[in-house]
C-alpha cells in the first residue's frame, strides 16, 4: 500500500483528493519573523549569535533557563527542545548547532543533516507544521543558491513520505534570499499538501493480491487484460472506471468489494508507516542504525542521561519495523485519542533477557510477560522512563551484552498501582508508582520501537 497521506470517507475507503491550483504548496517561502510565526515548531540555529539571542530575549527567562539547563546537562546534544514562552508564537523551539564550511560538499552535507534532524524530530513528535530560517545566508557568508537548493530539496525528499507544512521565513529586507528560495520551490512543481492522491489500494487473498487502481486499463503492464463479453453492463462499468479517473463513485465501490471478507466488511485503516522506516524486499523487521544517523545519536544521548556509570559501550541500536504490531498499536492509539481527547503516549524503557527480546520483536509485549518485572504496582508489563531502573531487569548473554527496548507506550488514564491488581482498575488504562514506572494491561498498548544492545 502507498505510504502517501490520504483521506477516508465515512466507510473507511481511501478517497482520491481533487487537485486544486488554489491550494497552497506544502513548502512555503515567506517574508516575516520566526518569533511571530504561528506553527508547531520553529527551528533556531543556536550557532547564530543574533538569531539565538533574539529568540531567547523574546521567550524570556523560561526559554533561556530551559536551554541553559539542558545544554549544561548534555552540551553535545544534537538538538535541544524547549517549550515556547513569552512573545514566541510557536508551540515548541528546536535549537540545533550548525557550522559553515568552505568545502562545498561538507557544507551541503551539514545543511542536509540540520534540516533532516529537525524534520525527523518533528515527525517523531507528530507535529504538522515547522518553520526554518535561511541558515548561513547572513554573517556566515555562504552561497545563497547552495543553501536554498539544499534546504528545499532535503525538505522535499521528506515530504514524499510524510505530510507536513514546512515554511522558510526570510527577513523582509532580504529580497534576494527570498527570491532564491522561491525559485527553488517553484522549480520543484510541488503538489499542494491536500492534492496528493491515492490511486491504488491492494488486499492480500491467499497467495495473491487484488488491486483496485484508478487509471487507463489499456496502459496496464500485465500478462492479461480481462473483458467480459457476456455482460455488457459489467464490461461498460469496468471500462468507465478504468479509463475515466474521475469516476470516484465506481472506484469507491470497487474498493469496498475488495476489502470485504467472509466476516463482513473489514474497513482497511487509513495509515502511513513512520517516515524513518526503510524499505525491504525481504520480511526484515530489524534494522541496525548507523552511528552517524541523527536517529541513532538522539536515542543514544537520551539513554546515556540516565545510564551513566552503568554501561561502558553501546554495541548497536536497532529500529524495529513490525508492521502488524505497528497497525495494532495505531488502532489502539486512535481509540485512546478519541476517548481521552489528549495524546498520552510516552517513550519508555523495558529491560529483559535477549531471548525475551527476540520474542517481543516478533510478537510484541503480550500478556505472557505480565509479572516478569514483579507485581508491586500491578500484574502487567512494566516500563520506565529511567533506563537505569530497566537495566536491573536485563541479563548478560554469552558475549556479556545486554539489551533494552525503547518503546512507545499508551499511558491513558493512570492510577497508583499495588500488588493486588490483576488487571487495570475500572476507568483506568494503566497503573504507576507515581514517578517513573508504568504498567500496561493490553497487548497493543505498547510498541517495541528500538532495541539497544550494550555492555
Amino acid at each position: 500500500m502507498s505510504s502517501l497521506p490520504f483521506k477516508c470517507d465515512d466507510d473507511g475507503i481511501p478517497q482520491p483528493t481533487p487537485n486544486s491550483k488554489s491550494q497552497s504548496s506544502p513548502i512555503i517561502v515567506c517574508h516575516g519573523d520566526l518569533i511571530t510565526r504561528e506553527a508547531d515548531v520553529i527551528v533556531v540555529c543556536s550557532s547564530s549569535e543574533y538569531l539565538f539571542e533574539s529568540i531567547c530575549q523574546a521567550g524570556g527567562d523560561p526559554v533561556s533557563a530551559s536551554y541553559k539547563q539542558q545544554n549544561s546537562r548534555n552540551p553535545n546534544a544534537p538538538i535541544i527542545i524547549v517549550e515556547s514562552a513569552g512573545k514566541i508564537a510557536s508551540k515548541t523551539i528546536y535549537f540545533l548547532p550548525w557550522k559553515a564550511n568552505p568545502d562545498e560538499s561538507i557544507l551541503r552535507k551539514s545543511i542536509e543533516n540540520f534540516v533532516s534532524l529537525a524534520l525527523e524530530k518533528a515527525i517523531e513528535q507528530k507535529y504538522r507544521s515547522i518553520v526554518f530560517p535561511a541558515i548561513g545566508c547572513g554573517g556566515f557568508g555562504c552561497s545563497i543558491q547552495l543553501i536554498g537548493r539544499t534546504m528545499i530539496e532535503t525538505v522535499y525528499s521528506k515530504l514524499k513520505t510524510y505530510q507536513m507544512s514546512v515554511s522558510f521565513v526570510i527577513q523582509p529586507n532580504k529580497k534576494h534570499i527570498y527570491d532564491e528560495f522561491k525559485e527553488h520551490v517553484d522549480a520543484l512543481k510541488l503538489p499542494s499538501a491536500s492534492s496528493i492522491e491515492l490511486r491504488k489500494i491492494a488486499a492480500d487473498f491467499g497467495k495473491g493480491v487484488i488491486e483496485v487502481e484508478m487509471g487507463d486499463i489499456t496502459t496496464q503492464t500485465v500478462d492479461v487484460i480481462v473483458g467480459s463479453t457476456s455482460s455488457g453492463i459489467l464490461r461498460e462499468i469496468i471500462l468507465k472506471a478504468a479509463v475515466n479517473t474521475n469516476q470516484e463513485n465506481v472506484y469507491g465501490e470497487f474498493c469496498k468489494q475488495v476489502l470485504k471478507t467472509e466476516d463482513g466488511f473489514y474497513q482497511r485503516p487509513c495509515y502511513q508507516l513512520p517516515a524513518t522506516w526503510e524499505k525491504s524486499a525481504e520480511d526484515k523487521i530489524r534494522f541496525t542504525l548507523s552511528t552517524k544517523m541523527h536517529e541513532y545519536k538522539s536515542i543514544a544521548s537520551n539513554f546515556d542521561q540516565t545510564m551513566k556509570g552503568k554501561y561502558t559501550d553501546i554495541i548497536k541500536i536497532e529500529r524495529i519495523q513490525n508492521e502488524r504490531g505497528y497497525l495494532q498499536y495505531l488502532v489502539h492509539s486512535k481509540d485512546f485519542l478519541k476517548r481521552l481527547k489528549v495524546d498520552t503516549e510516552k517513550r519508555l524503557y523495558h529491560g529483559c533477557p535477549e531471548q525475551a527480546a527476540n520474542a517481543i520483536i516478533v510478537e510484541g509485549f503480550n500478556r505472557s510477560y505480565a509479572g516478569e518485572h514483579g507485581t508491586l504496582y500491578g500484574f502487567g508489563v512494566y516500563f520506565s522512563s529511567d533506563a537505569a531502573y530497566s537495566h536491573g531487569y536485563t541479563k548478560s548473554n554469552a558475549n556479556d551484552e545486554r539489551c533494552m527496548f525503547l518503546a512507545r507506550v499508551l499511558i491513558g488514564e493512570t492510577t497508583q498501582g499495588n500488588h493486588k491488581m490483576k488487571t487495570r482498575p475500572p476507568g483506568f488504562d494503566s497503573t504507576t508508582d507515581g514517578n517513573h514506572i508504568f504498567v500496561t494491561y493490553h497487548d497493543a498498548q505498547a510498541l517495541a520501537e528500538y532495541l539497544i544492545t550494550y555492555k
